[in-house]
């Protein structure tokens, strides 16, 4: 004859109750790890700020064509001119890190700027002959092979 453990007298409606607990901690858990997951999604970048022109200073230029650069179209345009990129020289001045910084901040993560300060230099310099050799060479703004 066996001898009884014990869960032999607990009826099987009852057994289901000792893991009610459990799913609620699990839940509880997973619930805390998804929240976390989601704020980090949605955290903001910081705005970059750039040199302002100063009350004193003349006025600026005209603003250069900033869609002459292989891989800026008019949206990303309107983005750079939105943080403050107008000209040629501007462009040439920032780092690709700071350029992708300021896209993804506009929520493009698919232009990739690499190649923008390169060509808007050739570009402020007059040289556009210079900047049709290295376009030949590139494919959305990206460097081919």
């Amino acid at each position: 004859m066996r001898t009884k453990t014990g869960c032999e007298n607990i009826s099987p409606h009852r057994r289901i109750f000792w893991f009610i607990p459990l799913i609620v901690i699990l839940t509880s858990i997973l619930g805390l790890i998804l929240r976390g997951r989601r704020k980090s999604l949605t955290t903001t970048l910081q705005p970059i700020l750039l040199d302002e022109v100063s009350p004193g200073s003349p006025s600026p230029a005209a603003e250069d064509d900033l869609t002459l650069i292989e891989g800026i179209g008019p949206k990303v345009s309107a983005v750079l001119h939105a943080s403050g990129i107008t000209h040629f020289h501007q462009l040439a001045a920032s780092s690709p890190a700071e350029l992708k910084r300021i896209l993804l901040a506009a929520g493009n993560r698919l232009s990739d700027p690499t190649t923008w300060p390169e060509q808007a230099a050739l570009a402020a310099s007059g040289n556009w002959e210079g900047l049709k050799a290295l376009q030949s060479s590139l494919k959305g703004g990206r460097r081919i092979g």
